[in-house]
């Protein structure tokens, strides 16, 4: 993976490039001594955001470019829990880029899914958000209604943000209580008022509407 970010990095007007998802932030970062880890950070938090915000409008946001701090950062799915970001130079010729990154994609996919993963650049402790969003223990009844959850969520919603908007609703959900089978309404009424799009919302409630 370090190769082929190290690659993307060379390119002309790119600078340094990472990997983000909800669930383990950013990793696999090659970054320039100038954009900081906190910087990847913040910027991956708030493009995830900009992207949910956008599905909740049912608007389908694939590679964009915006700009950050001096840079301009390109954004490019890689799955549909994952974020390829590249740091530009501001005013560079990001089609360039984006052309020759879109022909990398598959293979950051398959190392993504193929390999364990290595954190690199940003250290991770066990006081990291990326733990806190694991069900632990829990009867099959519940673990199949969550997995019956995210499937809804993820053939109604666009891109990555289905697994975004099920992490921060079940994080929010455990913060209450234990996952408990008992409780599922409760974890859909939240995943429920973070859709804003009536045409979203009405297909996700078909799908899930067993579980009420």
């Amino acid at each position: 993976m370090n190769d082929i970010l190290n690659e993307i990095a060379f390119l002309s007007g790119a600078s340094g490039s990472f990997i983000y998802s909800r669930d383990k932030g950013v990793f696999h970062a090659c970054l320039p001594e100038f954009f900081t880890e906190i910087m990847a950070e913040e910027a991956a938090g708030n493009i995830a955001r900009m992207i949910r915000l956008a599905a909740m409008k049912g608007l389908d946001t694939q590679t964009f470019s915006i700009s950050y701090d001096r840079f301009d950062i390109l954004t490019v799915p890689v799955n549909e829990t994952s974020l390829l970001l590249i740091i530009c130079e501001t005013g560079s010729n990001t089609s360039f880029v984006v052309a020759t990154v879109s022909t990398l994609i598959s293979n950051i996919d398959k190392l993504l899914t193929e390999s364990p993963v290595q954190l690199t650049e940003l250290q991770v402790t066990e006081d990291s958000d990326i733990f806190e969003s694991s069900p632990g223990e829990m009867d099959s009844k519940t673990a199949d209604a969550l997995d019956d959850i995210r499937k809804a969520l993820s053939e109604t919603m666009i891109g990555p943000v289905a697994d975004m908007v099920y992490e921060e609703c079940f994080e929010k959900w455990t913060e209450d209580d234990s996952a408990d089978f008992q409780r599922i309404p409760k974890l859909l009424n939240y995943i429920s008022n973070e859709i804003d799009n009536p045409q979203i919302y009405k297909g996700f409630q078909r799908k899930i509407a067993h579980l009420f």
